[in-house]
């Protein structure tokens, strides 16, 4: 009598299609989680950049009496920029302040021009500073480089590129400009010209925690359809060591690169895309994101105050554009001036 034949145990093409399956179904629930874990962890480390930077900002004003300069080159009471000045950064003077003395004392930016340095040792501009680099950041392909922003006249016959930042400081809210940074001089003998300017705490009028100090800007943004003219997929991020004296104010379009915006951003333009709700009838002139501030974070940017705090603005925080009248801006463009004298909205 022969035995009965054994089943057998192998999976048969119908069952090892429903395990795929359910792998599948499992790989695509885990990863949403893992990329919104990602996320906050990075967040959470440009959220301690900020606070890093701001905090070596009030260690500077407690050893020097106040911040930084936004820019300043070796003689404090020349006008800048002029095209054959390249004026050392205020991310330049608090390197002492952020881990960075050994990088500050190679630059020696108190006897030593930026363009010295450039010609010298250009792989000093070009050092990596991780707490000027946000985790979240879509980078250039010549990341750590900036090529966004083209230095034209730091090296003698050469176009080069220097190291990013995604923080730029805040150069004000509207058309005074009036931040923590701005170098606007009062003074109309001199003709509305820039000149070096160090603010106090105490000329913080409005508040420390009301001012923005330094914010985000990141590589590169998609901003989606902005309308009839859309700004190239970039936001020009910063560059750590300071402005090009190439770089004109009115370079044609697209877009105007500016020398300030090389380490600067300001609230008169929107988060993200920049939109300045300008009158330009084509809206060529409308977005400038290389003007702002923005960031590859869900729903807005991490900004750091003037009283040594960082907070995660919403990007639909009220902002109206087009007019310097503080009455009537909205509370991003107020956070960005130091003594508009107005209260701050109801969504700060």
């Amino acid at each position: 009598m022969s035995s009965p034949r054994r089943q057998s145990s192998a999976f048969t093409l119908i069952e090892l299609l429903v395990v795929i399956a359910i792998i599948a179904v499992l790989i695509g629930l885990l990863l949403p989680a893992v990329q919104k874990v990602r996320e906050a962890a990075s967040r959470s480390k440009c959220t301690n950049n900020l606070k890093q930077i701001v905090l070596g900002l009030h260690n500077y004003h407690s050893a020097n009496g106040s911040f930084p300069p936004g820019y300043a080159g070796l003689n404090s009471e020349k006008l800048f920029p002029k095209q054959n000045n390249q004026p050392w950064a205020w991310s330049v003077w608090i390197l002492p302040y952020i881990e960075q003395q050994a990088l500050y004392s190679q630059l020696n930016p108190g006897t030593v021009t930026m363009k010295t340095v450039a010609n010298n040792n250009l792989a000093l501009l070009q050092t990596s500073i991780p707490t000027y680099q946000c985790p979240s950041d879509n980078p250039p392909s010549s990341f750590p480089l900036n090529d966004n922003r083209p230095f034209t006249q730091l090296v003698t016959g050469k176009t080069v590129f220097l190291s990013i930042s995604n923080y730029p400081g805040c150069f004000g809210g509207a058309a005074e400009w009036d931040g923590l940074f701005n170098q606007q001089d009062a003074n109309a003998a001199l003709g509305g010209q820039l000149k070096y300017i160090q603010y106090r705490i105490e000329d913080i009028a409005d508040g420390t925690s009301n001012q923005f100090a330094v914010g985000e800007r990141c590589s590169s943004l998609i901003a989606g359809d902005l309308g009839q003219f859309s700004p190239p997929p970039g936001q020009y991020a910063a560059v750590w060591a300071g402005i090009d004296g190439g770089q004109a104010d009115n370079d044609p379009d697209p877009p105007k690169i500016s020398r300030e915006w090389a380490v600067f951003g300001f609230t008169a333009v929107r988060m993200q895309d920049g939109f300045n709700n300008g009158t330009d009838s084509n809206k060529k002139n409308n977005y400038r994101p290389d003007q702002g501030f923005s960031s590859m974070h869900t729903g807005g940017c991490n900004m750091a105050l003037a009283d040594g705090s960082v907070r995660f603005v919403n990007q639909n925080i009220s902002w109206v554009g087009g007019t310097s009248d503080y009455s009537k801006v909205g509370t991003w463009e107020r956070a960005g001036c130091r003594n508009d004298g107005y209260p701050l909205g109801s969504d700060w």
